[in-house]
């Protein structure tokens, strides 16, 4: 018995050298199950050439890890969503776009492009006003306008609505005027804090995204809050100012998207959208 124990040692010391990875514990009866940690590799990933540790997790399983519903935000606008709309594209990835109205009526034809290319729509409002929730009838108001602007684009009437800031913003009434108009409030379980007022690197983004859907509980579906922005004046913002940061966010959702989707797929999740 003795001597297969060591055999069984040398074999996992063996087996982690030939795969650049350090096993941890005893490997043998009685002790605590070996643990693979990333090992320095010289790939140029990461801190210090260390591989991420979504590329030494296991081959995808042949069933479906998670459910994620990417989900973007305030737009469409001319300069972000349509960079969105490519990589989306290229990774064959389908998501759901929680649009405003008054930027759909300013960029009719990204949000016919998002529609042309699978994405479902949602309504997020017309004003995305946090003061429209203070009276039912204005609510109402905003709530029909920006669907007649999505669906006079689009042909298609949005059956989802997210609240700007929120599910918790609205009142019972507004929620009966949802109800009675045949919508389905939509929230966020995982954010990805790309509109932190302080900036936000890619990096950040990726890490926030791919732990939140890591961290769930059981086999709850993952809807990720994310933001292609609003329609943004001509010019570039002054370094320091509101707005500059805000653009530096944006550029840093872009420059994240096909990072977190390809993490997520390592992972064995897949990709819907809330309108199946």
């Amino acid at each position: 018995m003795k001597w297969r124990m060591v055999a069984l040692a040398l074999l996992l010391a063996l087996g982690a050298s030939v795969l650049g990875v350090e096993v941890k514990g005893g490997g043998v009866p009685g002790s605590a199950p070996p643990q693979v940690v990333a090992a320095s590799l010289p790939d140029g990933n990461g801190p210090a050439g260390t591989r991420p540790a979504s590329s030494l997790s296991p081959a995808r399983p042949a069933t479906t890890w998670r459910v994620v519903y990417l989900t973007f935000d305030d737009g469409p606008n001319s300069a972000f969503t349509p960079q969105i709309l490519d990589i989306l594209r290229d990774q064959g990835v389908k998501v759901t776009f929680m649009v405003v109205g008054r930027n759909a009526q300013i960029n009719p034809a990204v949000l016919r492009r998002i529609r042309q290319e699978g994405h479902a729509v949602g309504n997020h409002s017309y004003s995305h006003d946090y003061g429209l929730f203070r009276s039912p009838a204005g609510f109402a108001a905003d709530l029909e306008r920006a669907e007649a602007a999505i669906s006079s684009i689009t042909g298609v009437r949005p059956r989802i609505y997210r609240p700007p800031g929120g599910p918790h913003h609205l009142t019972p009434a507004c929620r009966e005027i949802l109800r009675a108009r045949g919508y389905r409030v939509v929230a966020w379980n995982v954010t990805s804090a790309d509109t932190d007022p302080h900036g936000v690197t890619a990096e950040q983004l990726v890490r926030n995204v791919v732990e939140g859907v890591r961290n769930l509980k059981g086999n709850a579906p993952a809807i990720v809050l994310m933001h292609d922005g609003t329609q943004t004046g001509p010019g570039r913002p002054a370094p320091g100012t509101p707005g500059y940061v805000y653009l530096k966010n944006r550029e840093a959702t872009v420059a994240a998207l096909p990072v977190i989707i390809r993490q997520l797929k390592e992972l064995g999740c897949t990709f819907h959208t809330l309108d199946e």
